[in-house]
């Protein structure tokens, strides 16, 4: 619910910090990988690039953490955890710009 809740402001741009509130909701009450990424996405259209990064290393933490329940085998965790390790270093890069 939060999350189809969530994409009109996003994808409109409006509202961003709704949009946020909404995906925190949605983090808060279960979890998923994507949840994070979308995160990620809302904080870096809002220029908030540090929390965008802490936010992936939240999500690399859930992963790891969330192994069993989350069903994947090794190369969707790995490659996951890569995704999310290259959008962090991309981020950091644009911060120090």
């Amino acid at each position: 619910m939060f999350i189809s809740a969530t994409e009109p402001y996003y994808f409109s741009n409006s509202e961003l910090k709704r949009a946020l509130a909404l995906i925190d909701i949605a983090i808060k009450r279960g979890p998923q990988p994507w949840h994070y990424r979308l995160k990620m996405d809302i904080l870096e259209k809002m220029n908030r690039n540090n929390e965008a990064v802490e936010t992936g290393q939240d999500a690399i933490k859930f992963i790891q953490e969330n192994e069993d329940k989350l069903g994947w085998n090794s190369d969707t965790r790995q490659e996951s955890i890569r995704q999310f390790n290259t959008r962090i270093e991309d981020l950091k890069v644009s911060t120090t710009k």
